[in-house]
This record gives C-alpha cells, structure tokens and sequence, in this order.
C-alpha cells in the first residue's frame, strides 16, 4: 500500500513538472490519503492547474486546496475591468451563446451566472476566464436546461462508459433522479473517479451529478 510519504513526495514531483504551474511556494501534506496544498500562486488558472495535478496522483482519495493567488509585482485590476475583459471574451467564443451569460466581480472573485443547453459550454465558460489577470476565484453558478428525458439521459451515460477506455463499466452503477445523474460502485483511483463523472457529465440534459463512487 503507498503511503503518505510517498504520496506527498510524488505530489509534489507533480506539482513540480506541470509547466503552467509555478510551484517554488506550494507545500504539500498528506494523511491518509487527503492531500492539503498550502502556500501562494500569482494567478487563479494556477491554483486549477495545482489541484489538477495534485489529484491524479495515485493514492489521493481528496484533496484540501488552501492555495492563496496572490499578483506578482502587479497592479491588481479593478472589479469592472475583469468583468469587463470577461465579457468581451465569451462574446467572442464559438461555443457560448452570445448574451447569455452574467458576470459579476465582487474584490476579484467571480460569479457566473446564467443557463447554457450543454455542461460542456459551461465548462467552455470557465476554462475561458480562469487565467485572466486579478481573478482570485471563480463561482460558477451557470445552470444547464435539461432538454432530454430521464431515460435518454441514463442510456447516454451508460454508453459513454462502455466506450472510456480502461473503466470497468459493468462495476458502476448509474441512475437518475430528475435531472441529477447518481452514480455508485467501485474505482481504482480519484483520477478513475473523475473520468466516470466526466463521462456522465457528457451527456445532454445532465443538470448535476452525485458522485458516490468508492476509490478501493
């Protein structure tokens, strides 16, 4: 079995080689698997960039992200030019209805608010803004219409994990509740457990996802 050690050293070798991340003022724990990262980063996409790395890491059952984004030697912008630098940037993206998105800037944190037909749009949203300068932390409260029905839904996401290479589909477990996908059973890894959500969030009409897989 790996250990805490092990998995603290590995963390860190990772945080280490992920070329869009400065990690000189990180500090990684572990216990029991729940690994905290601690310490400073000079914009928000890294503090993402961090926590992506950090959990795909073996042996990492959660993870506690405590990252501070801090700017480097830089005037911070103000609230409305943030806001205003993400607007200008949605309107300009292929994937995103022009209009239908609300931001709000409150000290450098972000809202996003609104209603997108796709997860894959709102996630399209954050991938967008999160490494613009002076945001300190995004909130994404985009909500997703469902346009399918339940068993379309449930069909959908069952074939998405027959096809994801190396999930062992038959071990899971995928009902529906509305328009919440509730997923259980058994994965080897955190990564494993994220790739299944992901696979469910694929689907059309998915408004939210339980995820209560079991890493063993």
């Amino acid at each position: 079995m790996i250990t805490d050690t092990e998995i603290q050293e590995n963390v860190l070798a990772e945080l280490s080689w992920e070329p869009a991340l400065d990690a000189t003022e990180i500090t990684v724990t572990a216990n029991n698997g729940v690994v905290t990262l601690r310490g400073k980063v000079h914009h928000y996409g890294e503090r993402r960039a961090a926590e992506q790395a950090a959990v795909k890491i073996k042996g990492v059952k959660s993870l506690i992200n405590e990252l501070q984004v801090t700017l480097c030697g830089e005037e911070q912008p103000s609230d409305e030019e943030i806001a205003d630098e993400i607007l200008r940037m949605l309107n300009n993206h292929t994937a995103i209805p022009p209009g239908q998105i609300k931001v709000r800037v409150i000290h450098g944190f972000v809202y996003l608010e609104g209603e997108l037909a796709w997860n894959f749009q709102k996630e399209a949203v954050f991938t967008a803004v999160r490494h613009l300068k002076g945001i300190v932390g995004i909130s994404n409260l985009i909500r997703i219409r469902p346009h399918i029905s339940q068993a379309a839904v449930k069909t959908q996401v069952r074939q998405a994990l027959y096809r994801y290479a190396g999930l062992e589909a038959d071990g899971i477990k995928v009902e529906t509740d509305g328009n919440e996908v509730v997923i259980t059973g058994k994965v080897r890894s955190w990564s494993e457990k994220q790739a299944v959500e992901k696979a469910v969030w694929a689907s059309s009409g998915v408004k939210s996802v339980r995820n209560n897989l079991i890493i063993d």
